[in-house]
Formats: C-alpha cells, sequence, structure tokens
C-alpha cells in the first residue's frame, strides 16, 4: 500500500540524511564505496533534489571526473533562466565544494568553461551564486 511505502521512504530518507552527514560513515564510504555504483547512485540524488547538496560534495570526493561533468551537463550548459533561486543557489554551494575540495584553480576552470553558457553568467541568482563560491571563508 502506498502508505507503506511513504513510511518506508521517510525511514529510509531519515536514516540516510543521519549516515551522509555523519563524519565517520562518510570517511567509510570514500574509502570503501564502490566508485561505479556510488557515482550512479549519488548523481541520481542530486538530479531527484534529495540530499542534493550533501550528495555531491560526496560524488566530488569519489569521482572527482564524473562530478565535475555531470555539473557542466546537469546545470551549467542548461538554461537556468527558469530555474528558482534555490536551486541557483544550490549550484553556488557546489560549486563552492568545488573550491574546497578540489581547488581554487578548478573552481575557475568550471567558471570559465566553454559548457557554461554565457546566458546563465548573466543570470542575477547565478552572479550571486558565483559571487559566493569565490569568497573566503
Amino acid at each position: 500500500m502506498l502508505i507503506d511505502t511513504l513510511q518506508e521512504f521517510d525511514d529510509l530518507y531519515n536514516k540516510l540524511w543521519q549516515q551522509i552527514t555523519d563524519e565517520n560513515e562518510v570517511k567509510n564510504f570514500i574509502n570503501h564505496a564502490d566508485v561505479t555504483k556510488a557515482t550512479y547512485l549519488l548523481k541520481e540524488l542530486v538530479k531527484i533534489n534529495i540530499l542534493r547538496l550533501a550528495a555531491f560534495k560526496l560524488f566530488l570526493q569519489i569521482n572527482k571526473n564524473e562530478a565535475l561533468l555531470f555539473l557542466k551537463d546537469w546545470y551549467l550548459s542548461r538554461d537556468l533562466s527558469n530555474y528558482g533561486e534555490s536551486q541557483i543557489l544550490d549550484i553556488g554551494l557546489m560549486l563552492s565544494d568545488i573550491k574546497d575540495i578540489l581547488g581554487e584553480k578548478e573552481l575557475n576552470n568550471m567558471l570559465n568553461c566553454k559548457e557554461f553558457l554565457s546566458k546563465n553568467k548573466k543570470n542575477k541568482w547565478v552572479k550571486e551564486a558565483i559571487m559566493f563560491a569565490k569568497q573566503d571563508d
């Protein structure tokens, strides 16, 4: 029944939230996860906006190249003009994670990549997201 599935989803979501925010669980995941399987699952979480930011951060840590390609394809190369402010601000947090995990050079590479549509760079919220990502902690 649907109610059972909803309850199961809620229980699993709470369990996932606890584990994805637990430093020891994350370290264990990074050190022992099957990268191919983890890449697929983390990508799906980002796509369906379930713990998007935590999933993307893990994605960067276990498969940097795929995570960067995904960000270019899923966000930067799409017209963001119809995206909501919160979705674009999430992009700012993802860009900030790139800087924090991979370094400022990688962030600059992402901001200057050919896939990043110029119309997106002119979007008010995208500009704010970029400024957020570039600022010092």
